[in-house]
């Protein structure tokens, strides 16, 4: 066997995939902050691809969601989707249907934070709606809340919903995150029920301003702001 050395080859610097520079690649160290997730969503939302938009949807919100049964179709299928999606029929129309519920849950959540600042709420655990843990948040700060007497009302100025606002079709199953992480900021500000239920009326006032932008943007929650890139 030759005990020559050969030199290395002067090879340029590996270039990133476009998965390894936005840090989802699996194994990697894939802890994002607030601002980061806004800006990664409000790009895969306007430019794609969606599966990049499925996997960091699915990696990095909602903790706790994923796990309950209601959820348990979008997950498998959400997963399957980014991991193995292939330009079949069957995922396009997956991905159609994808987009349309990701869209509806993201910015679902962006008119919860919405809502908490133009009230001057507390901020559940000072997160997101996207990344509230709302599980870790009922063992610290709400014994009580899930049978809190504005519960049942809430529900019935939301139209019997457990939901913000109805969704169309194609938007996926019961997404009542929002709903909850309103109401549990409602809870936290611990104000007469006089209080509360101006505040629930500012409320109703603002989601009937965007239910009427609804009626003239189907599939949107919040009108575009600017060039529809910068994050709420």
């Amino acid at each position: 066997m030759s005990d020559t050395v050969y030199p290395r080859r002067n090879l340029p610097p590996r270039r990133q995939t476009h998965y390894e520079d936005l840090g989802l690649v699996s194994g990697q160290d894939n802890s994002i902050g607030e601002e980061e997730l806004k800006e990664k969503m409000t790009h895969y939302l306007r430019q794609g691809p969606i599966k990049a938009l499925a996997r960091i949807f699915h990696q990095h919100t909602c903790p706790g969601d994923w796990l309950e049964a209601t959820n348990a179709s979008l997950t498998t299928v959400m997963q399957a989707y980014y991991q193995n999606g292939a330009a079949a029929e069957y995922w396009t129309q997956t991905a159609s249907t994808l987009l349309a519920t990701i869209r509806f849950r993201w910015e679902s959540c962006l008119l919860a934070d919405q809502i908490v600042g133009l009230i001057g709420l507390p901020v559940p655990e000072n997160t997101i709606c996207a990344m509230w843990d709302q599980q870790q948040w009922a063992q610290v700060r709400g014994q009580g809340f899930m049978v809190w007497q504005w519960m049942g009302t809430f529900q019935e100025m939301c139209g019997g919903r457990a939901e913000l606002l109805p969704r169309l079709g194609n938007q996926g199953g019961e997404f009542r995150r929002p709903w909850l992480y309103v109401l549990a900021a409602l809870w936290e500000w611990d104000k007469s029920d006089a209080e509360v239920a101006g505040a629930t009326q500012r409320i109703m006032r603002h989601l009937a301003a965007v239910r009427r932008f609804n009626h003239m943007s189907v599939g949107r929650v919040l009108p575009p702001r600017g060039n529809d890139t910068v994050p709420r």
